[in-house]
């Protein structure tokens, strides 16, 4: 019988030109690809420099040919970095062959770029002017990029002895800029160097601007709005007697990608133009160093490495902060990535009982580990390999599963004949959407729609309530505004054209000029749709409260701006609208507060809601907390009885510790931890889940789940619903 946790996993066969079994290479994510560089094949034991490229949509491999000529190529290597930095591949040091040595090895300090797009070569060889920060020649070093800097640090030098020291590369000026010693033992065996490739919304718009103006530079430069309003005599006043159209409940189309509409409307004079925020510079994320050794006793340690490595920066040990109700095990050649406030873990986990890979998270906010359960996924085969995705919010591990993984781990071999892909986003561990605007912004664009003033048409709502909103606003934030818009203007111009036939036969006119008129379409006889070149009342079959709120959306891009946003309510109708209507970051930024208020009250509405738009994570991490909350109020009623039973005076406390519990469980399970295991089995058919409101949004309550197509050839996933049908749920 499949767990829940089964769910979070989907294994697929990879086909194409799939990379022999390596030892040493290294994998690298470029949106949905995944890149292979160098290592030694098994088989031989020659060293290579080829480059495998897989995409992650179609699991299939392609050999890249480098159109550069031979010379031009970098040296062949293992155990070497490889890290993404714009366009480049960035890649660092390794051992290699040569003919000056007795065993015939050597180890590089060299740096390698390798062009993306034009699969081109440069490398940058260290020499006697390259200063007093030049790198020692190490392998199963560490790596990572962060504010224009590829930072080195650690790894083993020819005789195996550690390499004590700390180097910054300036990626812009191809120079070594700085070094320090390293203190601890780093090295790919038992450490892994995790940062963030994204900067986050606090970097962005701190609380204490001023004491971040230095180091962003000026805010207002980064995400203020450019304001440039006329006088409100230019704007005419709103018509309450003006025609409308619609929106209909039955609409599928996808949300269009179509430009803005060329068509002058009078308020382009004094329109609030909030000019789109120019990408900042790289800001310097902070490195995380962890390292596990003693595997018999495990040993963990966790560092800070400024992105700066300046001697008033020190490093700073943060090991004492960790903890959790179970901390990882020893994992060797550990795999990580920093996403959202999370540090990810992965890393081959042996032991006399266990071979398996595990998957461990760090909440970054509280330092409390947590594990990833993938259910059986692991269980079997030889899984040796993961990286981030950030794309596809996935963490991805190669392996075989035919094979044995302590038979692999022995040579030190990977493999990519298979590959796993772990939904984050189902264990609460995901990259939060990027706010678009500051909230100085944000405050202006709730102005702009409170005054009156600055309206030239209404939205409608269901209930009859009318906003007075900006049309401007609408045709730029708003792609899926421009086809409404279109569409009801040739709408109307058919139905002038039907009436003025009307007109002429009812005035002797001649039949036969108006063959082609008889032959329209005839216009629907919804009120919604009326003779008018120029609609200015736009009805939403939503409530006031939830077109409010998407109108708010709207004027400031985010749905933070306003508490009447984050009513759980509003938010899952908002996440179902999008899903039809648009825009998409509208719909990814109500899923990310619906994470983040997800509770027992609010799993089931949030589960329906996850289900219509197909946003499986949300779906199954909604699913646990159901299952949570029925578990809790199920040991609830048990020693109710028992205290009943028995007579005891301790009943009532005894229920209330149960409800405790329960409210504790539930909010733990909204942060992403997952201290109490969902398994989902003990729930029968007769126990459905908490009733809630249909969307009526012309879907299956589970339509885009239930038509979701199982991956590829190889694949052990199956549709949510026939999972959770085959768990009695």
């Amino acid at each position: 019988m499949q767990s829940l946790a089964d769910l979070t996993s989907s294994s697929r066969l990879t086909t194409g030109d799939i990379p022999p079994p390596l030892v040493g290479a290294t994998t690298t994510v470029v949106g949905h690809h995944v890149y292979v560089f160098g290592g030694r094949l098994v088989t031989t034991r020659r060293m290579t420099s080829d480059i495998y490229v897989l995409d992650l949509r179609t699991s299939i491999w392609t050999r890249t040919i480098e159109s550069s000529a031979p010379s031009h190529a970098p040296k062949p290597r293992y155990f070497h970095s490889a890290n993404l930095w714009q366009e480049y591949l960035v890649i660092f040091g390794g051992m290699s062959t040569s003919r000056n040595t007795v065993d015939g090895l050597c180890v590089l300090n060299d740096v390698v770029l390798f062009h993306l797009r034009t699969h081109t070569w440069r490398i940058i060889e260290p020499g006697p002017d390259s200063g007093p920060h030049a790198p020692k020649a190490r392998y199963a070093h560490l790596s990572a990029v962060s504010g224009g800097h590829l930072i080195v640090v650690g790894g083993q030098d020819l005789t195996n002895n550690y390499v004590e020291q700390i180097n910054a590369f300036d990626l812009q000026t191809l120079t070594w800029t700085s070094s320090r010693p390293c203190e601890k033992h780093c090295g790919a065996y038992r450490s892994v160097a995790m940062c963030a490739q994204y900067v986050s919304n606090e970097q962005l718009y701190p609380d204490d601007a001023d004491t971040e103006r230095e180091k962003l530079g000026s805010l207002d430069s980064l995400a203020s709005p450019t304001i440039s309003i006329a006088s409100s005599s230019n704007m005419r006043p709103l018509n309450s007697r003006g025609r409308s159209f619609s929106i209909g409940t039955s609409g599928q189309s996808e949300p269009s990608s179509a430009g803005m509409l060329t068509h002058s409307t009078p308020t382009d004079t004094f329109f609030t133009q909030i000019s789109p925020r120019p990408i900042p510079p790289r800001l310097a994320n902070p490195i995380y160093i962890y390292s596990n050794y003693n595997f018999a006793d495990v040993q963990r340690e966790l560092q800070v490495l400024p992105p700066i490595l300046a001697k008033e920066s020190p490093v700073e040990d943060i090991s004492y902060k960790m903890g959790g109700s179970a901390l990882p095990p020893g994992l060797r050649f550990p795999n990580g990535a920093v996403i959202g406030n999370w540090a990810v873990l992965g890393g081959t986990y042996l032991t006399n009982s266990s071979q398996t890979y595990s998957l461990w998270a760090l909440d970054l906010n509280t330092y409390q580990w947590q594990r990833l359960d993938t259910g059986s996924v692991f269980a079997s085969g030889s899984w040796n390999r993961g990286v981030l995705c950030y794309d596809l919010n996935a963490f991805v591990v190669f392996g075989n599963r035919e094979r044995s993984l302590v038979e692999d781990y022995n040579h030190r071999q990977t493999n990519f004949d298979h590959v796993t892909l772990i939904d984050l986003e189902s264990f609460g561990i995901y990259q939060p959407p990027q706010l678009e605007h500051s909230p100085l912004a944000q405050s202006v664009g709730l102005s702009m729609l409170s005054d009156t003033g600055m309206a030239d048409m209404e939205v409608l709502t269901l209930d009859g309530k009318r906003i007075p909103c900006c049309q401007r606003v609408l045709v730029t934030r708003w792609p899926r505004f421009n086809e409404i818009f279109a569409e009801a203007s040739t709408n109307n111009q058919l139905r002038l054209a039907s009436l003025a036939q009307q007109a002429l036969q009812q005035g002797g006119g001649r039949k036969g000029s108006g063959a082609s008129l008889n032959s329209l379409p005839p216009m629907p006889l919804s009120p919604s749709f009326l003779a008018s070149t120029n609609p200015r009342v736009l009805y939403l079959p939503h409530p006031y409260t939830v077109a409010h709120a998407f109108l708010q959306y709207l004027y400031t891009e985010s749905l933070t701006a306003h508490p009447s946003q984050r009513i759980p309510q509003t938010l899952s109708a908002l996440l179902v609208f999008s899903r039809v209507y648009g825009p998409v970051n509208l719909g990814s930024l109500a899923a990310d507060q619906l994470h983040r208020q997800l509770g027992m009250g609010t799993a089931a509405m949030t589960y329906e809601a996850a289900a219509l738009t197909g946003r499986r994570g949300l779906q199954i991490r909604s699913l646990k907390v159901m299952i949570l909350a029925k578990k809790a109020l199920m040991e609830q009623k048990r020693q109710g009885s028992e205290s009943a039973s028995s007579g005891g005076g301790g009943s009532r406390r005894g229920s209330e510790a149960v409800s405790v519990s329960a409210q504790t469980g539930g909010t733990e399970m909204a942060k992403g931890h997952s201290g109490i295991r969902a398994d989902s089995t003990t729930m029968s058919r007769k126990q459905s889940l908490a009733p809630v409101a249909p969307m009526s949004m012309g879907m299956s309550p589970l339509g885009p789940v239930a038509r979701e197509e199982s991956p590829r050839r190889g694949t052990e996933d199956g549709s949510l619903v026939d999972a959770t049908r085959r768990m009695n749920i």
